[in-house]
């Protein structure tokens, strides 16, 4: 009995560890159906018809017995779990959570990115016009034809030679002579200009499909922000209910304590007595010791409840008020076949809608690229003002003038690189579709695993509930057997063990019926708002 009585309350601080680590890493339960019985009050006195609980009671040769001091429990899980006004409830730090968390503030920034990538690829294709204004400084240079490059004389009529000396007369008659010819060049540039651009065959081969793998995109960070968000409000359902769960370890450990120290006191006034032995003693003072090591775990635990709450929430650490009733019973939820929980999930998660959506992203960014491989027709449309304009020849002045144009281009060595980006953005939507045919089996078995948990979990709840108010009434016969001296203390301590345990499953299978509604809801993708309080 020794080795049972230790490993029962071994498993009370276990409780305490697992339930920690419960809190990182939910388990995988699903709701349960149980019928909408009343929840049994395991931790009520219960009285024995026709039995005295103070002072004397006859005994068969006339005498009487003395009673020893025994004082009953009462129920703590009612006690812990009643709600506050104010109180904490799973909806309450689901939209706390949801507001404050910093992953879905990184999905809307990415989302705001993807929106911006949109507009982007709209601008790509506006017409290109581009403004220029320069001025240019030049270093001076004279241009001429030599020294002697033009003839001139002083009269008009041109030149002629005479005819004895063939020498250079005027029309006068008088001689000729040469003279430099020299252009001036202006050391100073001024031009303003403006220039379009019109990609044609874009708009015909590109466009569409641009604007389309942009759209997708954003669509597909959009359904990653709803996942996110999902995510985040049935993670901080499970910490509130694992929460619940440490405010009952706490009160079902408090209580155990009071009643074995009130055993111990017993135990010591009869060994003073001469009715009850040391080890009797010396094993009650063993079982308080472990008793609040127990209280020591519970209590660590639901500090790190707390503190998780704290973080979810972005507030302060504190000690909060438990504002919901979390062993109500629920009403029955119909289990669906595996295969309809399946579809459903499939239709609705939106990790696969965004993986899906990405997928077409990438095929109509594919063709975008391929397509690059194709020559390239472009409009074009220059405006100069400038001073000197390079059309009007030895005017120095500001001058204007225009031009227009087709041009055709195609580059060959784009032909290799846009088929090898090509290939790469296609093996990048392979691996993307890998990975959503990888997470499909995954909630596949998410949702069976679900499932399976759902049916046991009916059982395990109907189990807890009789199980807690047949140990109840166990510890209170032995308690009773205990004050005439007709029950030893391993008894007793076993008893003591046994509703601890009782207990401490009944509000495990209360609380993971909520989580399980958690759990179903983010395997099928289920909008958790509408779960009930």
């Amino acid at each position: 009995m020794r080795a049972h009585t230790t490993s029962v309350f071994a498993l009370i601080t276990a409780l305490g560890a697992s339930s920690t680590a419960f809190a990182q890493a939910p388990r995988p339960v699903q709701p349960a159906t149980a019928p909408n019985t009343a929840l049994p009050a395991p931790g009520a006195p219960r009285q024995p018809q026709g039995q005295t609980t103070a002072g004397n009671i006859p005994n068969e040769g006339g005498s009487t017995i003395a009673l020893r001091d025994a004082p009953r429990g009462s129920n703590p899980v009612l006690a812990a779990f009643t709600p506050r006004a104010g109180g904490l409830t799973a909806n309450d730090v689901a939209v706390r959570a949801v507001a404050t968390s910093d992953t879905i503030a990184a999905k809307n920034a990415e989302l705001r990115a993807a929106a911006a990538a949109v507009d982007s690829a709209m601008y790509q294709f506006y017409p290109r016009v581009a403004l220029k204004a320069s001025y240019t400084r030049m270093s001076p240079v004279s241009v001429s034809l030599g020294p002697y490059s033009f003839v001139m004389t002083t009269q008009k009529g041109g030149v002629t030679t005479t005819p004895n000396s063939n020498n250079v007369v005027g029309a006068d008659g008088q001689p000729a002579f040469a003279a430099p010819l020299s252009f001036p060049i202006p050391n100073n540039y001024y031009s303003l200009g403006a220039t379009l651009g019109v990609p044609i065959s874009d708009y015909v081969l590109r466009l569409s499909d641009s604007i389309d793998a942009t759209k997708k995109n954003q669509d597909s960070s959009e359904l990653n922000l709803k996942a996110e968000r999902q995510k985040v409000e049935g993670d901080a359902r499970v910490a509130f209910f694992n929460w619940a769960m440490s405010i009952g370890q706490v009160a079902v450990t408090e209580k155990s304590l009071e009643r074995v120290q009130a055993r111990q006191k017993d135990a010591q006034t009869a060994f003073t007595l001469g009715s009850a032995t040391k080890a009797d003693v010396l094993r009650l003072q063993a079982l308080v010791a472990s008793t609040e090591a127990a209280m020591e775990a519970s209590r660590a635990f639901k500090q790190l409840a707390e503190q998780q709450l704290s973080v979810i929430m972005d507030l302060p650490p504190q000690e909060f008020a438990l504002g919901e009733d979390v062993l109500a019973e629920r009403s029955p939820v119909p289990l669906q076949p595996v295969e309809n929980l399946v579809q459903e999930a499939n239709s609705n998660r939106y990790e696969l809608k965004a993986l899906d959506k990405a997928a077409d992203s990438m095929r109509s960014a594919e063709t975008v690229i391929r397509r690059g491989q194709l020559p390239r027709i472009d409009g074009f449309a220059d405006y100069a003002y400038a001073n000197p304009n390079q059309r009007y020849l030895f005017v120095y002045a500001w001058k204007q003038s225009w031009d227009v144009g087709l041009a055709a281009t195609w580059n060959l060595n784009e032909i290799f690189t846009n088929n090898s980006s090509g290939n790469e953005m296609a093996a990048k939507r392979q691996a993307l579709e890998a990975n959503r045919k990888a997470l499909a089996k995954g909630i596949r078995m998410e949702v069976t695993s679900a499932y399976t948990d759902a049916r046991r979990s009916i059982a395990e709840l109907e189990a807890a509930k009789r199980g807690a108010e047949a140990s109840q009434a166990a510890y209170d016969t032995e308690v009773e057997l205990f004050k005439v001296g007709k029950a030893t203390t391993t008894e007793l301590i076993e008893s003591e063990a046994e509703l601890v345990n009782a207990l401490l499953k009944l509000i495990s299978a209360h609380i993971d019926t909520r989580i399980a509604e958690t759990k179903i809801a983010r395997a099928t993708g289920r909008d958790m708002h509408t779960l009930k309080n």
